[in-house]
């Protein structure tokens, strides 16, 4: 699965299954970032990375949402504490934006510590799987908020 991290100076984003590779620069816009990565291919799926790092604010969020740039932000990432991931989630919860749970691959204690789960219909009934039937699957069960966060440690403060 294809997937690009950027930098930008209002935040980082994340996108997985772009159809090509994304060329971007530091230098430009989180807006430009976001089309970019949208041009990318029909079911690229991108997120904000830590949301809550960077002052988004809960109506750019929301704008970002509603315009289809965004499909979700990070609620629950390995490196955040618990009370940030607790904050996060009940951001996405507030605002109405898919919020999930990932890993991060920084550390080797970081790794593995969530997934998500898809309600999407089973990705064995494709008969010749390629990248985008599955990206096709998740893009979709995230937007439609059909899938369970699923964390390895607990989130308790």
């Amino acid at each position: 699965i294809h997937g690009q991290g950027f930098m930008t100076e209002k935040g980082n984003i994340q996108t997985l299954f772009a159809e090509r590779r994304i060329y971007a620069r530091f230098s430009k816009s989180l807006d430009y970032h976001l089309d970019a990565a949208r041009d990318s291919g029909e079911h690229t799926l991108i997120g904000v990375v830590r949301p809550h790092s960077f002052g988004l604010s809960d109506s750019e969020l929301r704008r970002l949402y509603d315009k289809g740039k965004i499909d979700y932000f990070e609620a629950f990432e390995s490196m955040d504490t618990a009370s940030k991931s607790k904050l996060s989630e009940e951001r996405a919860k507030r605002l109405g934006i898919p919020g999930i749970y990932v890993s991060n691959g920084h550390r080797l204690g970081d790794m593995a510590t969530a997934h998500i789960e898809l309600d999407a219909p089973s990705i064995s009934s494709y008969k010749n799987l390629k990248e985008r039937d599955l990206a096709k699957a998740v893009k979709g069960a995230i937007r439609s908020g059909q899938f369970r966060n699923s964390p390895k440690r607990s989130l308790s403060l």
